[in-house]
This record gives structure tokens, sequence and C-alpha cells, in this order.
């Protein structure tokens, strides 16, 4: 018979066996299962991991030259911005007397810069001292108190000698180049007398 201390009061009187050597060993078998991975899950991970670097890696060319082109786009805009706001501040008669100004040049940011050597854009206006109006009783009649102000904006870092048209009706602007980015935006400028 066993002793009384080692029967169970809530089991009923049956006995247990106060060393169970059984017990620690499957509890840290269940452990090892349960706390650690495989190397087949291992591997996995890292496969998803490398697809997704590899996915995200390969957007950010796209990305950089998004950027780049909104940048151009921006700082195009500023100096355009810049040049027409200068034309319609400038005396009428001065304006259209003066004649084509030599190419400004401008760095990165839209600043102006005296030297072609660090410039990144080139600047050329042109000013038409009459302008055709859509309005005007006779199209050919050409409005001598309204004045057309041009400008070309070319991204030229590589300091590329730009083509012109021929003398004509577009005489002294640039011609569009495949290799230079370039744009242009016209506005009219009034006599304000």
């Amino acid at each position: 018979m066993m002793p009384p201390s080692s029967r169970n009061p809530l089991s009923g009187g049956a006995v247990e066996d106060p060393v169970d050597r059984r017990l620690p060993f499957c509890s840290s078998r269940r452990r090892s299962l349960r706390g650690g991975f495989s190397l087949v899950e291992i591997v996995m991970a890292i496969g998803i991991v490398a697809f997704a670097f590899v996915t995200i890696l390969g957007l950010i060319p796209t990305g950089l030259n998004t950027f780049r082109s909104a940048m151009d786009t921006s700082v195009s805009e500023r100096i355009f911005r810049q040049v027409i706001n200068e034309a319609q501040q400038t005396d009428f008669d001065t304006l259209v007397g003066t004649p084509p100004v030599t190419p400004r040049y401008f760095d990165n940011q839209g600043n102006e810069v005296a030297a072609a050597t660090t410039a990144i854009y080139q600047v050329h206006t042109r000013i038409t001292p009459s302008t055709v109006l859509p309005a005007a009783p006779a199209p050919s009649t050409a409005n001598i108190y309204v004045a057309t102000v041009t400008v070309q904006v070319a991204k030229n870092p590589g300091k590329i000698v730009l083509p012109q048209y021929p003398s004509g009706v577009l005489s002294g602007l640039w011609k569009m180049d495949g290799a230079v980015a370039v744009s242009m935006q016209s506005t009219a400028v009034a006599r304000n007398q």
C-alpha cells in the first residue's frame, strides 16, 4: 500500500508517481517546436523580402526621373515668371526700342548668374513691337500699343550651341532640339499710358 501522503484527494484516491520523467522531456520538445523557425520558413521569408526589395529598387529610377522632371518644370516656370515680370515692369518704349538681349544664364535653382560656365539654364527673349489682336477689325492690322514678349528657356547643362531658326517669323528663337529641353511661353505687354 502507498503512504497516505501520496494519495491525491481530487482524483478520487488515485495515486500519482511523484517523479514523472516524461514530462520535462515532452514539455521541452513542445517548447522547441513552438519557439523556432525551420530552415524552409527562413528561406521563404528571405525570398519574399528579397522580392520586395527588388521591386522597390526597380521603382527608384522612375521616381528620380519624375522628381527631376518636376524640378525642371518648376525652375523653368520660375525663370519665365521672373523674365516676364521684368518685361511688364519696364517702360513700354524702352521695352520695344531695345535691341535683342544676348542669352541670359540661370543656375539650377533659377537664380541668374553672370557666367555661362556655371549656368544650367539659358534664356532667350524676343520682343515683337506690334501684336496682331484676334478681335481686330482687319486681321492684318497690328496694334502698336501691344508688344509680344516671347521667352525661351533651355536646360542646357552641356553648354551646347543652340541652333536658331532662319530669319522670318521666329527669327532669333532657338529651334527645338532633341538634345536640349527647350520650352517657350509668350505674353502680351500693353502700353500703360
